[in-house]
C-alpha cells in the first residue's frame, strides 16, 4: 500500500528545514553547513532532510524562493496607494525589514558568494528583484505625475530610479548592525533621494 502524503505536514517540515538552514548558512556559511547540521537544527535526521530536498543547494534556493509570493503580494498591496510616494516608502520599509534579523548580513554574504555558480538561484533572485522593481517603477511614475517626487527621477527614468532604491535597500543588509534598526535610515535616505530637486533647481 502506497504511503499517504500529508501536504500540510510536508509543507511544515520543509518550512522547518528552510528556517533552520537559513540560520546555519548565515552563521556558518553554505560550505560550512552540513545536512546533519540542518537536520539537528530542524529536529529531524539528515536522511529526512534529503527526503524533502534533493540536495543542500536546493535548500539554499528555497530560502530565496519564499520571497517571491511575498513580493507579489507587496506590489499588489501598495499599487493603489492614494499617495504614490507613501506607497514607495511603505514598500521600501517592508523590503528593508528583513535586515533587522541578526543573520541578514551573513546570509547576504553567502548569497553573493554562491550565486554566480548557480543559474537557478540567479533566476529566483532575479525574478523577485524584477517583481519589486516593476512595482516600484509604477509607483515612481505615479509619484512623478502627481508632483510628489523630483521630476527627473520619474517618467522614462523610473526604472533606473527603482534600481537605485533597490540598491539602497540591499546595502542595508550588509551594513545593518545587530540590535540596530536599519529601516528608519533606509526610509530617510530614499525619501531624501526622491524629493530632492534636480541640480540647479534647489
Amino acid at each position: 500500500m502506497a504511503r499517504r502524503v500529508d501536504p500540510e505536514r510536508t509543507a511544515a517540515r520543509r518550512a522547518a528545514i528552510v528556517a533552520a538552514a537559513g540560520e546555519l548558512f548565515a552563521t556558518r556559511g553554505f560550505d560550512g553547513t552540513t545536512a546533519a547540521d540542518i537536520g539537528r537544527a530542524a529536529g529531524i535526521s539528515a536522511a529526512s532532510v534529503f527526503y524533502y530536498f534533493p540536495d543542500k543547494q536546493s535548500i539554499f534556493r528555497a530560502i530565496f524562493a519564499a520571497d517571491l509570493p511575498a513580493a507579489e503580494e507587496q506590489v499588489r498591496r501598495h499599487a493603489d496607494s492614494p499617495s504614490a510616494l507613501a506607497g514607495i516608502l511603505a514598500t521600501v520599509e517592508e523590503m528593508a525589514a528583513e535586515a533587522r534579523w541578526s543573520g541578514a548580513a551573513g546570509l547576504m554574504v553567502e548569497l553573493l558568494r554562491v550565486i554566480n555558480r548557480d543559474e537557478q538561484l540567479q533566476e529566483i533572485v532575479g525574478t523577485v528583484a524584477a517583481v519589486q522593481a516593476a512595482g516600484l517603477a509604477a509607483l515612481i511614475r505615479r509619484a512623478g505625475d502627481a508632483g510628489e517626487i523630483a521630476p527627473d527621477l520619474a517618467g522614462e527614468q523610473a526604472d533606473e530610479t527603482a534600481a537605485w532604491i533597490q540598491g539602497c535597500v540591499d546595502a542595508a543588509f550588509l551594513t545593518a548592525e545587530p540590535g540596530r534598526d536599519p529601516v528608519p535610515h533606509v526610509r530617510r535616505i530614499v525619501r531624501g533621494y526622491l524629493i530632492t530637486p534636480p541640480e540647479g533647481e534647489q
